[in-house]
Formats: structure tokens, C-alpha cells, sequence
């Protein structure tokens, strides 16, 4: 196992020792006070061939000391050297999630992360259960669906680290999902229309076709999950029946959508941006898993 440097120098007026988070069998955490008067009191560098759950080691690193460590038993290293991932941030909405993140993201190592809180859950007859800081040297992974507005407060993050920004367009998206999902329908439903989806998801996927065996409408879910207005919604539904475009056009003005010459420009404005809504789409080499083997999805239906 490769050492591992939990030390940095931390300013004076902080807690003598912060308690480590594991419970470890055999763990001197209620006589840290004690063991660090057997210490040097100007810091120095500590090998420690057995961390376990570290409190002494975090004392004296949170006191200035460069600590090496070592242990054979893996979980306990994989716990220490595990990197910290927070999914689908929200913190920043108060000053207290701020306060942690920015502990977080500190370019020091390693990094002290505390909260200030009376909770009674934290407080045991005998002292504190849960500690209220702690020392970390884990890299630290945000994934956030609004990056923008979340760095409106939180914009120093930025600096302490890399942005990378994950943005797959509709084809891309598609091409996923033929790598698990297998109704061939609504797979080529989906294929015909991407050029109209703003803003696509693999989640509609699956809500489709949960939609689909309680026998609902799936195909006008779609549609307005896509945004579309009931202008084009109504003008696609009839592109999908077998009618001249007179009889569209007839009907779109009978179901009360608009006059038949709205009809028509709606009709423009679609396939403007799908030239061919009702033949998958071409630019998308598409395939759906059928037991377990990858199939082209193909379907011809001329546009009337």
C-alpha cells in the first residue's frame, strides 16, 4: 500500500484533536488528550504502520505534523483514500451547505470539514458520539444538473478545480438507449422525432413504455414531454394516420387547432426541422437489443 499523507499545518486557535469517524475496534479516540502529552510539542513526521480509525495520527496532523500511513486491512485504507462524490448538489441553497462545500474543495490537504449544530442525535451522556470535524484527504467529485446558477455562490469552486460539462445531443442520447431498452416501437417513435425534442432524456424511455402496458396514450406523453405546442402535436398526430394532406387539413380545422391554412404553416414549420417525420431518422445508426443480439430497427412508411 502506498503511504498516505494526511498532514498539514492548521491554524493554532483550532480543537487540540478532532475525533476520526470510525468506531475501530481498539481505537484511542477518548485517550487522545492524554497520549499527546507523550508528543513533542514542535511537529515533526509520524510513521504509523497500523492506522485503523487514526485519532491519533488526525490529532497530530490537525497540530502540524506530516503523518505517513499504513495498514493492511483494505476496506480501512480503501475507506480512507475513497473519493467523495455528491450527486445532484442542492447545498448552496443555505450558507451552511456553502460553508461545507467550500471545506470541501480546499486546495489544502488535508482538509478540515466541522458544523456547528446542538442536535441532540450528536450528544451522548459521555461526550459527543458523532464528531462535529474531521480530516479528509479525498478528492471530491459535484455533479450538478444547473452548474450555472449553482456557481452564482459558489464561483470560487471553479477555480479550486477542473469543469468538465456533460451535454449529449438527441442522437447521441438515442444511441444510448439502444443498449438497454428493447420496445422496438417506441424506440423508432422516438428516432422519427429527434430533430423536434429540445431537450431530450433516457427517462422517457422507460416512462413510455410503463405508459405503454397500462394501456395509455405513451405517444401523446411524448409529445408533451418534447414541448411541442397543440398546434404541432395535433398536425403529428394526423402526419401518423394514413390521409391525403386535404383530409389533414380538413380535420386539423374540425378538431378546432386552427383554420386550414394554419395547418399548412405548422406542417412547414415541422418539416423544416424533420424533413421526414414520419420515416426514421436516417442520420442515426440505431439498433434495439432483441435476446441479446443488437438488430437494426428499420421502417418504411412513405409520406402521403
Amino acid at each position: 500500500m502506498q503511504p498516505q499523507n494526511i498532514s498539514e499545518c492548521r491554524p493554532a486557535d483550532q480543537s487540540p484533536y478532532h475525533r476520526s469517524p470510525l468506531r475501530y475496534p481498539g481505537g484511542k479516540s477518548r485517550a487522545v488528550a492524554q497520549l499527546l502529552n507523550f508528543f513533542p510539542e514542535m511537529p515533526g513526521t509520524l510513521l504509523s504502520p497500523f492506522f485503523g480509525g487514526g485519532s491519533v495520527e488526525l490529532a497530530l496532523a490537525a497540530r502540524g505534523w506530516r503523518v505517513l500511513s499504513y495498514d493492511a486491512f483494505g476496506l480501512v485504507v480503501d475507506f480512507w483514500q475513497q473519493s467523495i462524490i455528491l450527486d445532484d448538489v442542492d447545498l448552496h441553497k443555505d450558507p451552511v451547505g456553502v460553508g461545507l462545500l467550500q471545506a470541501l474543495t480546499d486546495s489544502r490537504s488535508p482538509r478540515l470539514i466541522s458544523w456547528d449544530t446542538a442536535a441532540p442525535q450528536l450528544k451522548t451522556e459521555d461526550g459527543p458520539e458523532i464528531p462535529t470535524s474531521f480530516l479528509t484527504t479525498s478528492q471530491i467529485l459535484i455533479i450538478s444538473n444547473h452548474w450555472a446558477r449553482l456557481g452564482q455562490k459558489l464561483a470560487a469552486l471553479a477555480d479550486r478545480g477542473m469543469v468538465l460539462q456533460f451535454d449529449p445531443t438527441n442522437e447521441e442520447i438515442h444511441l444510448r438507449a439502444a443498449s438497454w431498452f428493447t420496445d422496438a416501437e417506441i424506440y423508432e417513435y422516438i428516432g422519427r422525432h429527434l430533430p423536434l425534442i429540445g431537450s431530450h432524456s433516457l427517462r422517457v424511455y422507460g416512462a413510455a413504455a410503463e405508459l405503454k402496458r397500462a394501456g395509455q396514450d405513451w405517444r401523446e406523453c411524448l409529445r408533451r414531454n418534447w414541448k411541442l405546442d397543440p398546434q404541432e402535436s395535433r398536425v403529428l398526430q394526423l402526419l401518423e394516420q394514413s390521409l391525403s394532406q386535404a383530409e389533414r387539413a380538413r380535420r386539423f380545422v374540425a378538431s378546432g387547432a386552427g383554420v386550414e391554412r394554419t395547418y399548412y404553416n405548422v406542417y412547414a414549420r415541422i418539416i423544416s426541422r424533420c424533413p421526414n417525420p414520419l420515416q426514421f431518422c436516417s442520420a442515426v445508426e440505431s439498433y434495439v437489443v432483441q435476446a441479446g443480439q443488437k438488430v437494426p430497427v428499420t421502417m418504411e412508411v412513405p409520406l402521403q
